[in-house]
């Protein structure tokens, strides 16, 4: 085993928890179909999808197939696909993750556009009320053809009654049955106990994390591994990894050495970037179309680009950049932009004394006041304002311009890439010695960091343990905290072995509040 690997001392009690567990009457009367008057919203169809009690498994698709649900997938409430990483079983086949789209009636999916939507290419199970087409199943981008469940048919309710059942999110106020097993399990558990598991299972994510930075450094060199996963970083939903295929195109030893011999401005970088990812090329053809500002803007990076364009022959081109489903302010062509600010000292100074800095002021056992100040510091390294940038004002090449200016990085970004990318890097390079930094004062900054902005998996996550309780919920106050219920999805929810009502999050909470062992023993 690499000497990278599983570099972080301390026991973790987290994880020994979770390898002491196991694999982490009469049928009624069909209900008639529905007339159309009585269709249900489709908010009631994801309800009803979503909790599953209603639903009598296994089911069966319009094809014949028998349809086992492990895991009806988490709710993205946005654009894409309904359901994602929902656990299925077709016939006696495989348990397949994928994607879950509902629909009141089945002509829907075409209407949409699904079928020829690359989003939905994913989706393994087409979930209707009513199918109102004349085949039994739909066909995505790629002509793979996807069964379908019919409800409507099989329901004992109508959807009126379904509508008092489901009403709200949480279910019926008191039918134990809306509880799902890990609220059934956290409930009579003391809000300590609670707060201590989250601890345990947010630093068992924060190491992994210094674990997988340890050995793309390994690999790929300590700049160039933060490098990397700094612009993985910006790609958020959607573009990983062109962005990650991004760094590697311009790898930083080269952008440097090229900035060297020109100007190491954001402009600078922005036109490398933009060279490189592809979309330079594609604006310069349609530059008679665009508008005298822009046209500007483009002629300016083409001035930056041209005279190094040979020193980069690979190019990605536009269409592995995703802006469908992407909110206009996190579009990659921004995020671009962004960068040459945050590397416009490269110059002169490496990536670790441009990101890293602040953390090499901490000592171990400081008072909170100097953790909050850490903290503070490396989110203003991070972000990005670009008043005076051209993308400030704009989404998109040839955008009117906006009243006010948008951050290119705002704060709750740089807070979440300071949680992902600068203390796992750095915990890393402490251990390992390669920053002057003690490997407890990084653990403290990170323990004591503020609650980052929500996103799906830890809203799901939070519906899933506390229902609708905001008082047990309020709990998850902090970054940890929240890192936790990520990897408590990940260890559970997506455990393709484990359906929910066999998930072995209980066993681990009940484990866990018979223990009396100190939750950080062995810290350095």
């Amino acid at each position: 085993m690499p000497a990278w690997r599983n570099i972080l001392p301390q026991p973790c009690l987290y994880r020994q928890l979770c390898e002491t567990l196991s694999s982490i009457g009469e049928p009624k009367e069909p209900y008639r179909l529905a007339s159309a008057q009585e269709e249900p919203s489709e908010h009631l169809l994801h309800l009803l999808w979503q909790q599953q009690g209603l639903l009598r498994q296994p089911l069966t698709a319009l094809d014949r197939q028998r349809v086992t649900i492990y895991r009806p997938g988490r709710w993205t409430r946005g654009s894409g696909p309904d359901f994602v990483e929902a656990k299925l079983r077709f016939d006696d086949g495989s348990i397949r993750v994928g994607a879950v789209e509902v629909h009141v009636v089945a002509s829907d999916w075409v209407r949409h556009g699904h079928d020829r939507d690359p989003s939905y290419a994913q989706v393994l199970l087409h979930v209707v009320w009513r199918n109102d087409l004349k085949t039994a199943d739909v066909s995505n981008v790629h002509g793979q053809q996807i069964p379908q469940i019919e409800l409507g048919p099989t329901m004992d309710l109508s959807p009126a009654e379904l509508h008092e059942m489901l009403g709200d999110e949480i279910g019926p106020a008191g039918h134990e049955s809306a509880l799902t097993p890990c609220q059934r399990s956290l409930q009579e558990m003391a809000q300590e106990t609670i707060g201590r598991l989250l601890d345990l299972a947010g630093e068992e994510r924060w190491r992994q994390k210094a674990n997988r930075f340890a050995l793309k450094a390994e690999r790929r060199g300590i700049e160039q591994a933060l490098y990397e996963l700094m612009l993985e970083s910006l790609g958020f939903k959607g573009n990983r990894m062109p962005f990650w295929q991004l760094a590697r195109l311009v790898p930083i030893a080269r952008l440097r050495a090229v900035l060297a011999a020109s100007q190491c401005t954001p402009i600078g970088i922005q036109a490398i970037l933009y060279g490189v990812s592809g979309f330079l090329r594609l604006w310069e053809a349609d530059l008679p179309l665009l508008s005298p500002v822009s046209r500007a803007y483009i002629e300016r990076l083409l001035s930056h680009w041209e005279p190094v364009a040979e020193e980069f022959s690979e190019h990605l081109d536009e269409r592995h950049w995703r802006t469908v489903g992407i909110r206009p302010a996190n579009f990659p062509q921004r995020r671009i932009a962004a960068v040459g600010y945050l590397l416009q000292g490269l110059a002169q100074h490496s990536l670790m004394d441009l990101l890293l800095a602040p953390l090499r002021e901490v000592q171990v056992n400081v008072p909170r006041p100097v953790l909050s100040r850490c903290q503070r510091e490396l989110m203003h390294h991070l972000c990005v304002t670009g008043e005076e940038d051209f993308w400030a004002r704009r989404y998109s090449i040839n955008a009117p311009e906006r009243p006010r200016s948008i951050d290119l990085i705002g704060p709750g970004r740089a807070a979440t890439m300071v949680i992902d990318v600068l203390l796992p890097a750095a915990a890393a390079l402490a251990q390992l010695g390669h920053e002057p930094m003690p490997l407890a004062a990084v653990r403290a900054v990170y323990r004591s960091y503020p609650r980052l902005p929500a996103n799906e998996v830890t809203r799901e996550m939070l519906r899933q343990f506390f229902g609708a309780d905001r008082r047990r919920a309020a709990v998850v106050n902090s970054a940890c905290r929240q890192q936790a219920l990520i990897q408590l999805y990940q260890d559970f929810c997506l455990n393709e072995l484990e359906s929910c009502q066999e998930c072995a999050f209980p066993r681990l909470a009940a484990r866990l509040e018979t223990l009396q062992t100190d939750t950080f023993a062995g810290d350095p």
